[in-house]
């Protein structure tokens, strides 16, 4: 399975070949429009063809991340209880998260190393609103 990093790569351009897919309907197109579309530089027939080898590249790409990050996710979380002051508890809480994501990329490594230079990616997503929202580290 490729990591995230390299999946959300590979997605880069997966929103304009679904919207084309759409607009196309998956059809030959007969358009005068043909020559403005990405796949629309070969014969209209071969357009067709490579738009749905794209979308189904695009398919099996975002299935793959869905999978990715389900299999990837892991979940941290604190609470302090009997608050009297909710601000304070917010900023004792998001310092316990610092301390937690550091462990996590010590523990995993995540940093790259090049010559001189040292580098670390985060990728944190999340749901759920203001309240009860999940913020995982993969």
């Amino acid at each position: 399975m490729a990591n995230i990093a390299e999946l959300l790569d590979k997605l880069k351009d997966a929103r304009q070949t679904v919207e084309l897919v759409d607009a196309c309907c998956m059809r030959v197109c007969t358009d005068t429009k043909h020559f403005g579309c990405p796949y629309g530089d070969e014969g209209v027939r071969d357009c067709a063809e490579r738009l749905q080898e794209a979308y189904e590249d695009t398919v099996e790409n975002l299935l793959q991340l869905a999978e990715a990050l389900v299999s990837g996710a892991a979940v941290y979380g604190g609470y302090i209880s009997s608050v009297e002051d909710a601000a304070e508890a917010k900023r004792e809480l998001a310092k316990q998260a610092a301390q937690c994501v550091e462990r996590v990329m010590i523990d995993n490594d995540i940093f790259t190393v090049d010559g001189d230079t040292v580098r670390w990616k985060l990728l944190l997503y999340g749901g759920g609103g203001a309240n009860g929202s999940s913020h995982e580290a993969v």
